[in-house]
C-alpha cells in the first residue's frame, strides 16, 4: 500500500492517528477494551492503543516495521504478517 492510499483511507477516520516524519509513519488507533470487545458494559476499563510503525519506501510504498498494542500494563507485540495483511486489505477496498 503506498502512504497516499493509506492517507486517504484513514484520514478522515477519528479513530486513527497518522502521523508522517520524514520516510516514517507513525499509525494509531484506538483499540476496544476486552469488556468493549465482549460487548459487555463496564466501568474503569483501561485504554489500549494499537501502535504501527511504518516505513516510507520508493514510489511511497510502505512497509511495516513494528506494531504492538500499548496500554497501561504495558506493549504487547503484533506479528507483522497480521498487519501486512490488513494493509493489503485497506489497499484492496480503497
Amino acid at each position: 500500500m503506498k502512504l497516499e492510499k493509506l492517507l486517504s483511507v484513514l484520514g478522515g477516520n477519528p479513530m486513527y492517528s497518522v502521523i508522517v516524519r520524514d520516510d516514517t509513519v507513525e499509525l494509531r488507533a484506538r483499540a476496544p477494551s476486552a469488556l468493549e470487545a465482549a460487548s459487555v458494559e463496564g466501568e474503569g476499563e483501561e485504554t489500549r492503543s494499537v501502535v504501527v510503525l511504518l516505513s516510507v519506501g520508493e514510489g511511497g510504498e510502505l512497509k511495516p516495521e513494528e506494531a504492538y498494542v500499548e496500554g497501561p500494563s504495558g506493549r504487547t507485540p503484533i506479528p507483522l504478517d497480521e498487519i501486512k495483511w490488513w494493509l493489503e486489505v485497506l489497499d484492496s477496498m480503497a
